[in-house]
């Protein structure tokens, strides 16, 4: 995932619309990746991450 863009780049009016879409779209990809992955999906990422670092 790309990094959110800085609020200090919008008008005050945006900040809201673009945080309820950040929000949105972080719901969105949550469902797919737990339908794509499986339940437990972030526990074993962080796993596999601490294992590689760990090595």
């Amino acid at each position: 995932m790309s990094a959110p863009i800085p609020a200090s780049h919008f008008c005050g009016n945006c900040i809201g619309f673009l945080s309820k879409a950040q929000e949105r779209y972080s719901e969105l990809t949550h469902a797919y990746l737990d339908r794509r992955n499986g339940k437990g999906w972030e526990e074993r990422m962080e796993k596999a991450i601490h294992d590689v670092k760990k090595n």
